[in-house]
């Protein structure tokens, strides 16, 4: 199995951006949508819930495995 590619700050970094941006995308529809006093179409509210945790989850793993790859060179740098 090969190795997986190290995860740098500006991995981890454009992961929060696209998580920020969906969550913008999703704010911006909350504001607008109250500002009419309608209700949200709850098929659109589901795709930006699904798409924020998708971006979430990816920029925590990335953020996890950035720790991860530092606590393992630590490690090896003390042996």
């Amino acid at each position: 199995m090969a190795a997986a590619t190290p995860v740098n700050l500006h991995d981890i970094l454009q992961a929060f951006e696209a998580w920020e941006a969906v969550a913008a995308e999703y704010k911006h529809l909350l504001q607008t949508t109250a500002a009419l006093g309608a209700d949200m179409n709850w098929t659109i509210m589901s795709e930006l819930i699904d798409r924020m945790t998708d971006a979430r989850e990816h920029w925590l793993d990335m953020s996890q495995r950035y720790c991860d790859e530092m606590a393992q060179r630590k490690t090896s740098d003390v042996k």
